[in-house]
């Protein structure tokens, strides 16, 4: 803020001019004084943990000195949600962290009473060199996982700068990783889980002659390292001053600190609790946060961001009638409309619904159903590849390591006619596929023989071989393109029926497609032929929709008031124990109670269930007793369940799990003093907000569950 001191977060002195007290950046842009960077041993972040040993073979005195913020303050309005929040950002940045490519947005907020604008929105990190404009997730670790050598676009130059058996750099060994974020996705797993799990390498670059079997690799580490990177590029964009680099659109010269910004990471909708809250773990080593700045950051759900972004910037489109001149002079608002959005990726498929209810000045959004996906993205398409070339082509032939630079080439290759195959529309003549293999260690003879076996085998997917001078194709026919595309196609065309017929939602206005993955004019074919019909409503593909959830997730930062009602998509409850009652109760769930001389039951007692309807800001309020007479304390069990309908807190196949628990003290009964207590659920913008209260004076006792977490 204007009027805040600006202190170094360590030693709590306001900064100064002189040398002790002068403000420095670190690498990662945090800023403290020198006297305190001077005695950090080890020289690493206390914020961020990242090393800055490297930048002081010249002394303190060669890091920049960070002058004050010049940003004027400007908080957002976000309405009552925003108003209550004690953090305002100067700065949005939201993070599209894609399993495939990477963009990031960024807006200043807008001055007190002023709506957010499209045109104040832009883009932040962009790859010049990538057809879509996103940076690869791509990430090249050294072997002892202390530095990133490349990242995005540069990994590929990397790779080919370095022929096999060579280390210029002194680098050492190199593991490549691609795709990575896909094993978030992969079953329900714990945070404790998920930083013990590994992964191995898609390349492992060495400069050995005999190169060791692949290592595996912390999961944890690799999602640091590359939070990290878009860490360290987001702030040089904010604050410097170069023109373009490989990932940097410009730079700003915002001088803002990291405490000035609102940052949001967008994750799938249909991610599990564990891997929500590992991300978050994750940004926050990453230097995003601090454990006193956790409300900084915004996990927002990738389809949200993207229905936000396609409401305000279509609503032309959307809503003509508020563009009739008549409706300037009575701003009547729209009927409300109804929405699918389909967040097509490299990995998964999310798919929410909403009511939208415009005027001229605002939206409301409200949830029509919890959201739901699978993970049938365009990474499915590429799996039918592997499967078809390596297990089916190839069987038995020792021919391509698809983690070899040879196969990492041939991927990409891939890649590329993946897209331009998918561009075809279905109604018109379209062409087969080339793909080269010159690069293949393998006799013409050898290859031509395993050409032919599949033709034989597969009479009807056409495929054959072209063997112009110094080169092999492999040419694939439509049919056989098609085949890669068709698991996908089928089960995206059937989570978004089933999610239409599970809803009941009816009359339908439009079903809007974003996502990379959405591009493919198969998948919009598709979606129009099985789809469309039933539901009634044609698809809507906006411009730009591969940063459709990069914008949005601007207005999480900005403008979080727009939503207005979500629907849960757990059943939330706590325990509580009653008397045993054999009408009514499992016999095997009964347990004695010596102190009562009596058989219960530990019972699941809901506070709010599976696709209830809650607004933003509302209290769901539910009063409780002790059980014991000479009871001095009350603890809540905060528990969770994906079922609807849950009884017993035990019960496996409702899957319950417990998420916390607060405790507050109750009077005893010899006090005569009244024993009530009551829990308290508060549905805010990005949190639920449980709070336990008694009557004795001060108990108040308060846990938070982060939407995105739970």
């Amino acid at each position: 803020m204007a009027n805040e001191a600006w202190a170094c977060s360590v030693c709590d002195k306001p900064f100064g001019t002189d040398d002790d007290n002068t403000p420095r950046f670190l690498p990662c842009f945090h800023v403290f004084c020198t006297r305190c960077i001077r005695n950090m041993e080890p020289k690493s972040c206390p914020l961020d943990r990242s090393s800055f040993a490297e930048m002081l073979h010249k002394g303190v005195e060669c890091l920049a000195i960070a002058a004050r913020p010049k940003l004027a303050v400007r908080p957002s309005t976000g309405g009552a949600a925003a108003a209550s929040n004690a953090f305002r950002a100067q700065v949005g940045v939201a993070i599209d962290f894609g399993t495939s490519g990477i963009s990031v947005a960024y807006a200043l907020a807008p001055p007190d009473g002023q709506e957010l604008v499209e045109k104040d929105i832009h883009i932040l990190l962009k790859a010049s060199d990538s057809p879509t404009g996103k940076i690869p997730t791509e990430i090249a670790l050294t072997r002892d996982s202390s530095r990133c050598v490349a990242f995005g676009s540069s990994v590929h130059s990397y790779i080919s700068s370095r022929p096999a058996g060579t280390d210029a750099a002194g680098d050492g060994d190199v593991n490549v990783f691609r795709f990575f974020k896909m094993a978030l996705y992969e079953g329900s797993q714990s945070v404790q889980e998920l930083r013990k799990r590994t992964i191995l390498p898609d390349l492992v670059i060495t400069s050995s002659e005999t190169p060791a079997p692949p290592e595996p690799f912390s999961l944890e580490t690799v999602v640091v390292r590359t939070l990290q990177w878009i860490h360290s590029e987001c702030m040089l964009a904010l604050n410097g001053t170069a023109e373009r680099t490989a990932s940097r659109v410009r730079g700003l010269g915002l001088q803002c600190r990291p405490d000035d910004i609102m940052w949001v990471i967008t994750i799938p909708a249909i991610w599990h609790n564990g891997a929500k809250a590992f991300m978050r773990d994750c940004a926050r080593q990453a230097g995003f946060v601090t454990l006193h700045t956790q409300d900084h950051l915004i996990l927002a759900l990738e389809p949200e961001c993207a229905s936000l972004h396609t409401y305000f910037s279509y609503r032309r489109l959307l809503f003509p009638e508020l563009m009739a001149p008549s409706a300037a002079a009575t701003a009547t608002a729209a009927m409300p409309k109804k929405f699918i959005v389909v967040d097509a990726g490299a990995g998964t498929i999310d798919i929410t619904m909403h009511t939208v209810i415009a005027d001229q000045n605002s939206f409301q959004v409200h949830e029509l159903y919890k959201a739901s996906g699978n993970n049938a993205g365009g990474t499915m398409v590429d799996r039918a590849f592997r499967e078809f070339f390596c297990d089916d082509l190839l069987a038995g032939l020792d021919v391509v390591n698809i983690a070899s630079d040879v196969g990492i080439q041939l991927l990409r290759d891939w890649e590329t006619l993946k897209i331009e195959h998918g561009k075809q529309r279905t109604n018109i003549a379209r062409n087969p596929t080339r793909l080269r293999l010159s690069e293949l260690e393998m006799e013409a003879s050898a290859l031509k023989t395993a050409v032919e076996a599949f033709a034989a085998r597969s009479p009807d997917r056409g495929l054959s071989l072209v063997t112009p001078i110094a080169r092999r194709w492999l040419l694939m026919s439509v049919e056989l393109m098609d085949s890669f595309f068709e698991p996908s196609l089928a089960r995206v065309c059937e989570e978004i029926s089933a999610a239409i017929r599970v809803s009941g939602v009816k009359d339908l206005n439009c079903i809007i497609l974003v996502g990379g993955y959405a591009r493919c004019a198969l998948l919009q074919d598709t979606i129009r032929r099985t789809v469309c019909p039933a539901a009634g409503c044609d698809i809507v593909i906006p411009e730009g929709l591969e940063y459709a959830v990069a914008l949005g997730g601007i207005r999480c930062a900005l403008q979080p008031g727009v939503i207005r009602s979500r629907k849960t998509r757990f059943t939330y409850g706590t325990r509580i124990s009653k008397p045993f009652q054999s009408d009514i109760h499992d016999e095997a769930r009964k347990i004695w109670d010596a102190k009562l001389q009596e058989h219960r039951v530990a019972i699941f007692w809901p506070l709010v269930k599976e696709n209830e309807s809650v607004d933003v800001d509302e209290i769901v309020k539910h009063p409780f007793l002790p059980m014991y007479d000479d009871q001095t304390a009350v603890s809540f069990e905060l528990l969770v369940s994906p079922k609807r309908d849950v009884i017993y807190c035990e019960d496996e196949s409702a899957h319950v799990a417990r998420v916390g628990c607060i405790t507050v003290p109750v009077n005893d009964r010899a006090s005569g003093s009244a024993r009530d207590c009551w829990l308290t659920m508060k549905f805010g913008a990005t949190e639920i907000k449980v709070e336990a209260v008694s009557t004795v004076p001060g108990s108040q006792a308060t846990a938070r569950i982060d939407f995105a977490l739970a």
